[in-house]
C-alpha cells in the first residue's frame, strides 16, 4: 500500500487559471506533490507523486558563482589541440560545497575574421568525480572541452571562445584563442 498524502501543510508551487500544483512534506523522507486541473468545469487530479526530493535547479545551484578565463589569451600552435581552463569563483557569502560530480565547461570557437563558428562535434565527457569546497572569494580551475573534432587541425587565426557550464547554468564571458601557423 502506498503512502497516504499529508493531512495538512500543503503549499501552492504553481498556479494558473486551469492548473494548480501543491506540495507538502510527508511523514517519511520526501514530499508529496499533486497537480490538479480544471476540465469541463470540474477539478481533477492530473498527477501525483510521493517521496519526492526537493533539489535546487541548475540556476539556483550556480547562483553567485562566476566563470572567468584563466588567461587573457590562449595561444596554441597549429596542429595542437589547445588546453583551455576557466576559473569558477565563489561570490557567495558562504562556502559552496558540492560532491555531486566533476564540472567541465563546453566551448565552441568563433573565427574572428568571419564571425562563423568552427564545425562542431558532440561532446562526451566522463568525469571522475570531484569534491568542491570553495570559501567566499576563492576559485577552482575547471577544464574546458572544445566541441570540435580533435582530429581536424584548427586553422591559424584569432578565435573567440564561447563557453558554459550547463550543470550550473553559467556562461563565461567571451575568451580569446590565437592559433599560430
Amino acid at each position: 500500500m502506498g503512502e497516504l498524502p499529508p493531512p495538512r501543510g500543503w503549499r501552492v508551487l504553481e498556479q494558473t487559471l486551469q492548473r494548480v500544483t501543491f506540495a507538502a512534506k510527508g511523514d517519511s523522507q520526501g514530499w508529496s506533490v499533486v497537480t490538479v486541473e480544471e476540465r469541463d468545469g470540474r477539478w481533477r487530479v492530473a498527477h501525483g507523486a510521493y517521496g519526492q526530493r526537493i533539489m535546487p535547479t541548475r540556476r539556483q545551484w550556480g547562483h553567485l558563482l562566476r566563470l572567468e578565463w584563466a588567461e587573457d589569451e590562449f595561444i596554441a600552435p597549429t596542429g595542437e589541440h589547445p588546453r583551455l581552463a576557466l576559473n569558477l569563483i565563489n561570490e557567495r557569502p558562504e562556502h559552496w560545497v558540492d560532491d555531486g560530480g566533476e564540472y567541465w565547461a563546453s566551448a565552441t570557437l568563433i573565427e574572428k575574421a568571419t564571425g562563423l563558428p568552427l564545425p562542431s562535434e558532440p561532446l562526451w565527457i566522463a568525469g571522475t568525480g570531484r569534491f568542491y569546497d570553495l570559501a567566499p572569494g576563492r576559485a577552482v580551475s575547471l577544464p574546458v572541452a572544445l566541441a570540435i573534432d580533435p582530429a581536424v587541425p584548427i586553422p591559424p587565426g584569432l578565435y573567440e571562445i564561447r563557453a558554459s557550464v550547463s550543470q550550473l547554468a553559467l556562461d563565461a564571458p567571451p575568451g580569446r584563442l590565437r592559433v599560430r601557423g
